[in-house]
């Protein structure tokens, strides 16, 4: 399988809410990055995660933030190691009701068949707002 395959893969099973199948195709050492590495103090989602335990725990806290919605795949394009998929998205905030949209980026390399980089990148700022009560 091709790096881009993998990931096509990983995202289909998490979509599908197959997330052990999905963990099993992350490295133990891994690193997935949900918007700022550092982390946001007002979006728990934000931040580093660890191997297949960590993967497993940001998608808990996406799906305790938002309730999926729109998720458009644009393009995509792929070396040996490294997939780069990019779109648009459009989900709702649990706890305010708001809506959140941003295009996105997700970076990810892959080394036999497993994720060991994961990043997703978003208008974070968007996300702040949408989580603020106003």
């Amino acid at each position: 399988m091709t790096s881009l395959d993998v990931l096509k893969r990983f995202l289909e099973l998490v979509f599908t809410g197959d997330l052990d199948t999905a963990t099993s195709m992350v490295g133990s050492a891994a690193e997935f990055v949900a918007g700022p590495a550092v982390g946001h103090p007002r979006v728990a989602l934000y931040g580093r995660y660890f191997g297949p335990e960590g993967a497993r725990d940001m998608f808990r806290q996406f799906l305790q933030l938002l309730e999926p919605g729109e998720f458009t795949v644009s393009g995509s394009l792929h070396d040996r190691e490294t997939a780069v998929m990019f779109g648009s998205l459009k989900h709702r905030v649990r706890a305010t009701g708001r809506e959140f949209s941003s295009s996105w980026v997700l970076v990810a390399t892959v080394r036999h068949d497993q994720l060991v980089s994961y990043q997703f990148h978003e208008d974070t700022a968007a996300l702040v707002e949408a989580v603020t009560d106003t």
